[in-house]
């Protein structure tokens, strides 16, 4: 997750790789994790596990994220992309799609249930509220509860 042409932003700000195959290594990025949430500082994640750019859905998103809002007991905070034709003036800018940031407002962990059904229940709320931010909405061709990478719907 340091490769590619935002690796020098993401060291800048802060990143944690994140270890594949070596447990001492996901021993530390554990405890880098709860160090920074002890202390009070935001985290970000990208619960899809990678970024894809100009795509239009929600990909399913990552159950570990979670475990750590409610392990901590913090907030997840729902930030979307969604992106839209250049029209105008912006046409003579670029070709990409103009892109609109969606901040959702904070859910919170339901510390009532167990540590399991507390991680079901904010992971597919979460979900939810991604997608309707974007505007894919239950009924919607493309509107998912699917959290399976291999049979979820796709647009591209």
């Amino acid at each position: 997750n340091f490769e590619g042409p935002n690796a020098f932003f993401i060291k800048w700000v802060g990143g944690i790789p994140v270890p594949t195959g070596n447990l001492r290594a996901m021993g530390k990025f554990q405890s880098a994790i709860g160090d920074v949430l002890k202390d009070g500082k935001w985290l970000h994640f990208f619960p899809e596990g990678s970024m894809w750019f100009f795509y239009p859905d929600i990909r399913p998103l990552k159950k570990a994220v979670f475990k750590y809002a409610v392990r901590y007991n913090k907030p997840v905070i729902p930030i979307t992309m969604s992106f839209r034709p250049r029209k105008g003036l912006y046409k003579l800018f670029g070709k990409d799609p103009c892109a609109d940031l969606h901040i959702g407002e904070p859910i919170f962990p339901d510390q009532s249930l167990s540590q399991k059904e507390a991680i079901d229940k904010i992971h597919a709320e979460t979900y939810h509220i991604m997608q309707v931010m974007n505007g894919i909405n239950p009924g919607d061709p493309t509107y998912n509860t699917d959290q399976n990478i291999d049979t979820y719907k796709k647009t591209m």
